[in-house]
């Protein structure tokens, strides 16, 4: 029996194929894996050239389709190993992909799975069950990555079924967070103050700024800890931006990342600045101290919310992070009346169902925003200092009657 590799073009990537009939004349196309990359590619056809020579001496010897479930454990996830090394994805993906994949054979010590077959949908939600202690979103990726792990061993043919894609399984797996914690504008205002006041770290100063920087251009933790000098244009008339673009040994998280960002007026003046006590000024130095990792930031950050006592967690079990100030950043872009289109722009989001989990408003300010705008004889919406949306104080044609009925209403509604 002759087992043929064909080679698939797809849009974004090749597709190496094993195709052959067994010996009732069924035909079979296994995909042995996917490349990108010319020198990806070499290695997956490779690694086709030795699955042909097995499944050729399989047909030999009288299987009419491959072994199904008789792949040790071990070796299954040894062959996967090699495939997400020869892949060109990132290293933080590819080490996510690692941490899931020890956890899982962590618990399979536990039982007396040996074998592909040994893993069932039954042992798979007796894994996920004894993950409920972590997170919501870390068990949701972590599933999510072993199904990815064991739907690649359903295309090598090793596995009958996927037990991760099981509806059992998707009913023990937890929801995952949809809206994450944001700072309220009193809260941040008091933050950063206590950057200031409540440690004495002489970086203090430093981690205030880039805090504030943070807070109102939307960037990431790392986006922000990498951008350079010459990555700043500050204009004279007020049209300063920033642009996030990759530099040497970093790059941003996606093509869309790559973006322009207005500066606020208190992040120009910040910048300005420190530009002002510079006498000489290398472009390609980082804005923020060069030695800074994400865990400073995050250590300085958490020291101060336990400090200020702001580090518990909120009704729906969230906490403060530092990343919750990108999400303060695209909160207040919805609330100012910003489309979802621009704000993805302005966030780098590759999908404009990313930027709709940002759409987070509380339930009273959805109640003022319908009120304010279908109230008779309202002309045009008037807005704070804060940039949070509300109701006019006086309208034409409104009656005292109507004030009074109508302020019973929106305290019912914030006590809700």
């Amino acid at each position: 029996m002759k087992v043929t590799i064909t080679l698939r073009k797809r849009k974004r990537c090749t597709a190496v194929l094993l195709d052959y009939r067994d010996l009732d004349g069924k035909r079979h196309q296994t995909v042995v894996g996917k490349a990108r990359t010319p020198e990806g590619l070499r290695v997956v056809r490779q690694e086709a050239r030795a699955k042909a020579k097995q499944v050729e001496l399989e047909l030999l010897e009288g299987w009419h389709t491959p072994k199904q479930g008789e792949e040790t454990i071990d070796a299954a996830l040894l062959e996967y190993y090699e495939h997400l090394q020869a892949s060109n994805r990132k290293e933080s993906t590819k080490s996510t992909y690692r941490i899931a994949i020890a956890h899982f054979r962590r618990f399979l010590k536990t039982t007396r799975a040996t074998k592909l077959r040994d893993v069932t949908p039954k042992l798979v939600i007796r894994y996920v069950q004894s993950r409920h202690h972590m997170a919501a979103d870390t068990i949701v990726g972590e599933v999510k990555r072993l199904h990815a792990v064991f739907q690649r061993f359903v295309k090598r043919g090793v596995m009958a079924s996927n037990p991760f894609g099981h509806p059992d399984v998707k009913d023990v797996v937890p929801s995952p967070v949809k809206h994450e914690r944001t700072f309220a504008d009193d809260e941040l205002a008091r933050f950063l103050d206590g950057c200031l006041t409540v440690t004495q770290s002489p970086q203090a100063r430093e981690y205030h700024d880039l805090f504030l920087f943070l807070s109102e251009t939307g960037l990431r933790l790392v986006e922000g800890l990498q951008q350079c000098w010459c990555d700043v244009h500050l204009e004279p008339d007020g049209g300063s931006y920033l642009r996030v673009t990759p530099h040497d040994g970093w790059t941003p998280k996606s093509k869309s990342s790559i973006r322009t960002v207005p500066l606020s007026p208190r992040v120009e003046t910040m910048l300005r600045g420190y530009l002002g006590g510079k006498d000489t000024l290398d472009p390609t130095a980082r804005i923020w101290p060069g030695n800074w990792q994400a865990w400073h930031a995050d250590q300085q950050f958490n020291r101060v919310l336990r400090r200020l006592g702001m580090d518990e967690r909120n009704g729906k079990g969230q906490k403060l992070r530092v990343h919750s100030f990108r999400h303060y950043y695209a909160t207040r872009l919805v609330r100012m009346g910003v489309d979802p289109a621009t704000v993805r722009d302005l966030l780098g989001h590759t999908s404009i169902a990313i930027t709709n989990r940002y759409f987070n408003v509380p339930r009273s300010e959805l109640f003022r925003a319908v009120h304010g705008s279908f109230r008779e004889g309202i002309t045009k919406n008037v807005t704070d200092s804060s940039g949070l949306c509300r109701l006019p104080s006086v309208s034409i044609g409104r009656s005292q009657n109507e004030a009074s009925s109508q302020d019973v209403a929106n305290a019912r509604v914030a006590t809700t």
